[in-house]
């Protein structure tokens, strides 16, 4: 139903048909205008206001900040710690690999080298590294007769957000119990439990675990490149 109070029908009422434009002759001087070649005018560049040079300035010194940041990320001691989590996600744990002495074969040592670009003694050190974790106070994470399950680098949506574990297991229980799920993180630093944001990861780590596991225990720990297990506390 029409709404005779709307403005659309009050203007409505009061409007008049336009009269009708013919458009059969050309505007004078319309063709001769066409056929004219002209140019634009072109200002030159000029030299930044104040205010201008002052944002130009701060984004310069923002790109260069990123790009030292970037740098600083790609640093040798941070390629050495990637290698040591990419040898950590290949290992997979048997009851012969308890005792392993190497956790990846040549060949795929030498991919990870050559992609993270390191030298043999770079490499190597990373290997021992990751050796460290895996025969340190978390050793059980990899053997095979206390897991009922384990996974690496485990993929959970949490707030929206892709989270990636460095390695999750659920260590089995005594009798029938289902045991407790472990995440577990990887660092090459000794201390980690003393840096807050490291910290504050290890947590959403877990509570992501914890809504993915209702109602089962979920405990998370640090794993160092000196061969410790450093659990974190409860909130």
């Amino acid at each position: 139903m029409a709404n005779g109070a709307s403005w659309w029908q009050r203007l409505h009422d009061h409007a008049q048909d336009a009269p009708w434009l013919a458009d059969a002759e050309p505007v004078a001087g319309l063709a001769q205008a066409a056929d004219e070649v002209f140019s634009l005018l072109c200002l030159p560049n000029m030299p930044l206001a104040p205010a201008e040079r002052a944002q130009a300035a701060t984004k310069t010194i923002a790109n260069a900040d990123a790009t030292e940041a970037g740098a600083e990320a790609d640093s040798l001691d941070s390629r050495i710690g990637q290698a040591m989590h990419a040898l950590l996600e290949h290992h997979v744990p048997t009851p012969q690999a308890v005792h392993a002495t190497s956790l990846a074969s040549a060949a795929l040592q030498g991919r990870i080298a050559q992609a993270l670009v390191l030298e043999p003694e770079q490499m190597a050190l990373a290997h021992r590294m990751a050796l460290a974790i895996v025969h340190g106070e978390g050793a059980w994470a990899w053997d095979a007769s206390q897991l009922g399950w384990h996974g690496n680098e485990v993929g959970l949506v949490h707030r929206g957000r892709m989270l990636r574990i460095d390695r999750l297991v659920r260590r089995r229980g005594a009798g029938d119990a289902e045991g407790q799920w472990w995440v577990l993180d990887y660092k090459s630093t000794s201390q980690p439990q003393l840096q807050p944001e490291l910290c504050e990861q290890l947590q959403t780590y877990r509570t992501a675990v914890a809504q993915a596991q209702p109602g089962q225990t979920v405990r998370a720990a640090f794993l160092t490149a000196q061969g410790t297990l450093i659990e974190l506390q409860a909130p």
